[in-house]
């Protein structure tokens, strides 16, 4: 694990050191809770291998409560030229630079490996493997996909017409009250009294998401660095 006292720098944002962001797990707070490297400005987040097992024991609405939320795809700026790039392009459309990271850590250039169409960039030397904010959040709309998918049929306690909530990651981050709101705007078929009570089982089912996202990293890494 990273000394909490250094900021690493961010492998995506020229110039940008990035933050600690400490996650409780379920059974350690202080000086036990995982801190994670997380970039402000573009939302990535640095992940180390041997964090994995910790990271399944993360309180589920941990990590959407502390990182910054974007509604974009982040456009980095070239290494190189400093034409915006966008982070899904493998090359730098104006001066052909070949899009690769260095790791935050030792700053050798990182690898790349395509895994259920995300694009990762890993370190094979400190183990660590670096999420943009988009391909966190491509993973938990799949996650979100894969429990409405199961939920259907089944006692997934959220009404059909407030289903797409559940792809918002920030759900958990802004609670209730705002699902609630939500409920209010988009469930034309429910009482303003039963808005709360049904954005209270979107935030139900979003923390079996927020839970399954975790494991999904755990085993994305996993599978990287076997």
């Amino acid at each position: 694990m990273t000394a909490l006292q250094t900021r690493l720098p961010c492998p995506v944002c020229l110039g940008v050191k990035m933050e600690k962001v400490r996650l409780s797990t379920r059974r350690a707070v202080g000086d036990d809770a995982l801190v994670l490297d997380h970039c402000g400005r573009c939302g990535g987040v640095w992940f180390e291998a041997g964090e994995v097992a910790r990271l399944r024991g993360i309180d589920a609405s941990a990590l959407w409560k502390a990182i910054v939320q974007r509604e974009d795809v982040h456009a980095m700026v070239c290494h190189r030229c400093s034409a915006l790039v966008a982070r899904t392009e493998p090359v730098c459309s104006a001066c052909g630079w070949k899009v690769v990271l260095d790791c935050p850590e030792c700053e050798r250039p990182m690898s790349i490996q395509e895994r259920d169409g995300l694009r990762l960039d890993y370190c094979a030397t400190d183990k660590g493997v670096w999420f943009d904010h988009d391909e966190l959040t491509s993973i938990w709309k799949m996650q979100a996909g894969a429990l409405v998918r199961r939920g259907r049929g089944r006692d997934l306690d959220v009404p059909v017409g407030l289903e797409v909530l559940l792809f918002d990651p920030f759900v958990l981050y802004y609670g209730v009250s705002a699902a609630a709101h939500a409920a209010g705007a988009a469930g034309h078929a429910l009482a303003s009294s039963g808005a709360v009570e049904a954005a209270g089982g979107v935030v139900e089912a979003a923390g079996d998401v927020a839970a399954s996202l975790f494991e999904a990293i755990a085993e994305i890494i996993g599978g990287i660095f076997g």
